[in-house]
């Protein structure tokens, strides 16, 4: 992900020693856990924790920031939608978390230099307004949305799963291609309009004579949505945020923030409500924290008080109920893929804080034990190898049936019985060595082929034999 370090500033005010020094901003992502590939000009290159797709947008960054420093954090304008029970659409599929379909009528329109900003940083095309509106309202909130003309739908919209036969022409194909059977999608009467968090289909998307929109925003199985991304090949900024777990109560804010983006170019203009549905869903959980138990978490020379702990996992979205000594600490919908033990509250913490911010401390160190007998002789030994010219090697520990067929032993022979791997991914590692003689014959033989004559090598290794009823290990 591409993001703007001015565009960011609408979200949170980066602090002054941050904005003068060179790599400020990088540096203080970098600590925070979001890795910076690069930096062009003030567009910073992000590479992304897969269970993190609240990062997926300039809000769930500018949060980060927002914790770290104690600064406001502002949130893009978003209308006020009028919300009623979903009856323009059909989920029949338990894949789909939540969906919502709100109309809006029109024509043309452009998005002023200023909106546009976020996607000039991430690289991506201008379109019409109603695509960079979508585009824009998933950058900002990291809430995928997406617009079907409304004139091209054939009857009632469809949340399913596909079955055998059916075919899709998705947007940028030359042509339709079959869907595997299973894969979530959004259907008509008459065709696939779009696979669901995946990609839009070529004969329902908008275009610069479209004057109706049915704009959707939904949240889906983020297994679901891997799967038939890499099913079908299809990689969209859309799945990227769907498939690293997405907020259901992200549906509404991300279709009222289309709605406000598009009612700004005054050319467009809601024609009814929004038809919202959500499956039933248990209570967020709750974790159990004790201040002391952050304190001694951080160990000596950084305390911490309550007071800090309860606004860091506040500004993070967490709610927090009051107990004797501590918290019961509810994990917002957002971050139920990644957040669901104490320990994972401490580690929000302690990133937050900094890494850098804790003394530095070293390990405990132990002596050591005396050598053994073994471990001298064989210190002795290695020096006279060394000592007449041989170099140690270190040779794979599996190898293949074909390498120890190769020594023509007979049958009944003692080398020619191994542990074997079951399943093997590789049949080149499906033995574990029994000696080391193979090995070293193709070492020489290695040699040889590039003509060094002279070959001195000695390794030290393991060799396993099977005993019945367990393989034993010999050194």
């Amino acid at each position: 992900m591409k993001i703007d370090r001015d565009v960011l500033q609408r979200f949170v005010p980066l602090p002054p020693d941050v904005l003068a020094a060179p790599r400020g901003l990088r540096d203080l992502l970098d600590d925070l856990g979001i890795e910076v590939k690069r930096v062009e000009g003030g567009v910073h290159t992000l590479e992304l924790l897969a269970n993190r797709g609240d990062h997926h947008a300039y809000a769930g960054i500018a949060r980060e920031i927002s914790a770290r420093f104690g600064s406001p954090l502002t949130l893009p304008e978003t209308a006020e939608l009028q919300v009623v029970p979903g009856t323009a659409f059909r989920v029949e599929s338990n894949l789909c978390l939540a969906y919502s379909l709100t109309g809006i009528a029109g024509a043309g329109g452009r998005l002023d230099e200023a909106q546009l900003a976020p996607l000039d940083a991430a690289g991506l095309g201008r379109n019409t307004a109603p695509v960079d509106a979508t585009n824009l309202a998933n950058l900002e909130l990291g809430q995928p949305t997406h617009a079907f003309d409304a004139d091209r739908i054939d009857g009632t919209i469809v949340v399913r799963e596909s079955v055998a036969g059916d075919k899709a022409w998705l947007l940028f194909t030359p042509e339709s291609r079959e869907i595997p059977a299973g894969t979530l999608v959004i259907a008509d009467a008459s065709k696939i309009l779009a696979i669901a968090g995946v990609i839009g289909c070529e004969d329902s998307k908008t275009t610069e004579h479209t004057t109706r929109i049915a704009l959707e925003s939904a949240t889906f199985d983020p297994v679901a949505v891997r799967k038939a991304s890499r099913a079908l090949g299809v990689h969209t900024d859309s799945a990227a945020r769907f498939e690293r777990g997405s907020d259901p109560e992200a549906v509404i804010p991300g279709a009222a923030r289309v709605v406000t983006l598009l009612e700004s170019t005054g050319a467009w203009k809601r024609s009814g409500p929004t038809d919202h549905w959500r499956a039933p869903s248990t209570p967020m959980p709750a974790i159990g924290l004790l201040g002391a138990d952050v304190r001694d978490f951080l160990g000596l020379g950084l305390d911490i008080d309550d007071a800090r702990i309860a606004a860091i996992l506040e500004a993070l979205g967490f709610s927090l109920e009051a107990t004797s000594g501590g918290w019961w600490v509810t994990v917002p919908p957002r971050r139920t893929w990644d957040v669901t033990t104490r320990a994972d509250l401490l580690e929000e913490i302690v990133r937050i804080i900094g890494y850098n911010e804790g003394p530095a401390t070293l390990p405990p160190v132990d002596l050591g034990a005396v050598p053994s007998d073994w471990e001298l002789r064989r210190t002795r030994a290695e020096e006279v190898l060394l000592g007449l010219g041989f170099y140690e090697v270190i040779t794979d520990g599996f190898h293949a049936r074909i390498l120890s067929e190769r020594l023509g032993l007979p049958d009944g022979h003692p080398l020619t019985r191994h542990v074997g791997t079951t399943n093997a991914l590789d049949r080149g590692y499906s033995l574990l060595k029994n000696s080391g003689l193979p090995q070293a014959i193709e070492a020489v033989a290695s040699n040889v082929r590039v003509r060094t004559l002279e070959v001195k090598l000695y390794e030290w290794t393991r060799a396993f034999h099977p005993r019945a009823p367990d393989a034993a290990e010999r050194d």
